[in-house]
């Protein structure tokens, strides 16, 4: 199950030509290397929602990255813990309550995910900028690791200098060329990456953190989950 940030900071220039368009072209060239299987993908910002169930028709998933907008998510910030409760979810391991994504709190985690049945291997690729807004995302993975569930993290974007947010326009959710800008202050917004959750929720769960600037991750992050799937195939044949 792929989560992929689409909130505005994700339109930061800080990697070429932005975190999003960054992102997403590494996960088409992940697509590519994938030897079958099955992916689902889950977009999020302040909202998380499932774009497309488990499928192995990758060509619907790149058609889905490469339509996706920030304006296709009209809640502002990033929930980063309902983006991974509702890939659990895809992934056959959970259910929301009546379709809605839950907060990300612990005792909502443990409300909603019952045992499931499938491949031994399940993952989730959480493609983010590591910004969270309160969506208790440790607590998801405590869960996820419960259920043997991995999850691999790729962080976009600098940590230190970061850039400016650009400012959306909220129809289109395009760049409108200006600056978003702090309502308190109004002083322009910076977004840098925050690695250390991103670490937290791979260590805890099995996974991996990978740090994206420009240099290509896709390679080393199937390597990953290619492994897996031997591992998958050597258990079936014993």
């Amino acid at each position: 199950a792929i989560a992929l940030d689409m909130s505005a900071s994700m339109l930061t220039r800080d990697v070429e030509p932005d975190r999003l368009h960054a992102s997403v072209l590494e996960l088409e060239e992940l697509l590519t290397k994938l030897n079958g299987g099955r992916v689902g993908l889950v977009p999020f910002a302040g909202i998380a929602y499932q774009q497309s169930p488990m499928t192995s028709d990758f060509g619907a998933i790149r058609s889905y990255l490469r339509d996706l907008t920030p304006a296709d998510l009209p809640v502002p910030g990033t929930a980063i813990g309902r983006a991974l409760v509702i890939a659990l979810d895809l992934l056959g391991a959970g259910r929301s309550d009546e379709g809605e994504a839950a907060t990300g709190g612990e005792d909502d985690v443990a409300e909603i995910l019952h045992p499931y049945a499938g491949s031994k291997y399940k993952v989730i690729v959480l493609v983010t900028d590591g910004e969270d807004h309160g969506s208790e995302p440790l607590a998801v993975a405590r869960r996820a690791k419960d259920l043997g569930i991995r999850i691999y993290t790729v962080g976009v974007g600098d940590p230190h200098a970061g850039d400016l947010v650009p400012e959306l326009d909220g129809e289109t959710g395009e760049p409108t060329g200006g600056r978003l800008t702090d309502e308190a202050t109004g002083d322009p917004v910076v977004s840098r990456l925050h690695e250390d959750l991103l670490k937290q929720v791979a260590e805890l769960t099995g996974g991996r953190y990978f740090h994206y600037t420009g240099q290509p991750v896709a390679t080393a992050l199937f390597e990953e989950l290619d492994r897996l799937e031997k591992q998958e195939v050597e258990a079936t044949l014993e």
